[in-house]
């Protein structure tokens, strides 16, 4: 996609150099692995054709009278690529109904929800971000969506998801790819347990943590530190996310060892507000000298050589 304007996308296909112009309505956002980083906003420029009115958990293919009358542009985009449509599959497309349809259409109402959505392969660490947008996407993206009973919020489980409690644990159960990567799919991440009798405190502290992150990680929003980068800063709470997720599977240890870090935390956090300053004032808080979070996010590893040094050297 090159650009956009008044309800329309003007862009190339893979087959040709020629700029179409399309109505924005039957063509979705489409999500490559490299579009999704930890903690970061989704952006694409990519857009797939999705000839489907999704209504009523059902998807039903949209008839191309429909589009000859309502959709001029996306009908000409069709009819004029009608011999490439019809081609797919050694020819198998040119005998459905619809030829301009997906052949094989797997999920096609599940994309349009909130949810997590990870880069398929991940090198050094889990690479998995908040996806409220009508993003679409194929196998080098995998998303994950709450089941219905599940009253956590996805803030609450993007940390666990990012943490280095379930990289270490992909590191010792997933298959081992190229350049020491790891997969995240379904056979690998199901036997992964998720912590969801923890108070609604904590849930909701870590949560704004993570609110703070994807804040700090957006390009598009100022410095909240004089003289610190967003990246730096943002470094850091990951590190304080970190200790929390820690907390929620080793925390008889943790406080036996005074180096847990959660009841300081949901005390001292402030809501996430969308302000810079907010975000601003608990760090420098979690900077100061006599910090509980910060002496005992330094001690971590130290007092826990054997579970938390462990992980964090995986």
């Amino acid at each position: 996609m090159e650009r956009e304007d008044e309800g329309y996308l003007y862009g190339k296909n893979k087959l040709s150099d020629r700029v179409w112009q399309v109505e924005k309505t039957f063509f979705k956002p489409m999500l490559r692995g490299r579009d999704v980083q930890r903690y970061a906003p989704l952006h694409t420029d990519n857009y797939v054709f999705f000839p489907y009115q999704v209504q009523n958990k059902k998807a039903a293919v949209v008839p191309l009278k429909t589009f000859e009358d309502n959709y001029p542009y996306t009908f000409q985009y069709i009819m004029e690529q009608e011999a490439i449509f019809k081609a797919r599959e050694s020819g198998k497309a040119a005998k459905m109904p619809h030829w301009y349809e997906y052949i094989y259409p797997k999920n096609l109402v599940k994309f349009e929800q909130p949810k997590l959505s990870s880069m398929e392969i991940c090198t050094t660490h889990p690479n998995v971000t908040l996806n409220e947008g009508n993003f679409y996407h194929a196998t080098t993206v995998y998303s994950w969506v709450k089941k219905e009973n599940i009253s956590a919020s996805y803030e609450y489980l993007l940390a666990i998801a990012n943490s280095a409690v379930m990289w270490w644990f992909l590191k010792n159960t997933g298959d081992t790819l190229q350049g020491d990567a790891r997969r995240f799919k379904s056979n690998y991440l199901n036997p992964f347990p998720i912590p969801l009798a923890v108070s609604v405190q904590y849930q909701e502290a870590i949560a704004h943590l993570v609110k703070y992150v994807i804040y700090l990680t957006d390009t598009a929003h100022p410095q909240v530190h004089p003289s610190i980068g967003n990246g730096a800063v943002a470094q850091y709470l990951r590190q304080v996310i970190d200790g929390c997720v820690f907390e929620l599977y080793f925390g008889e240890e943790m406080k036996a060892k005074r180096i847990d870090i959660l009841p300081f935390v949901a005390t001292e956090i402030k809501p996430y507000d969308g302000q810079p300053q907010t975000i601003l004032q608990v760090y420098q808080q979690w900077q100061q000298p006599d910090s509980q979070v910060r002496n005992r996010l330094k001690l971590m590893a130290i007092e826990s050589p054997h579970t938390i040094a462990h992980i964090l050297n995986v």
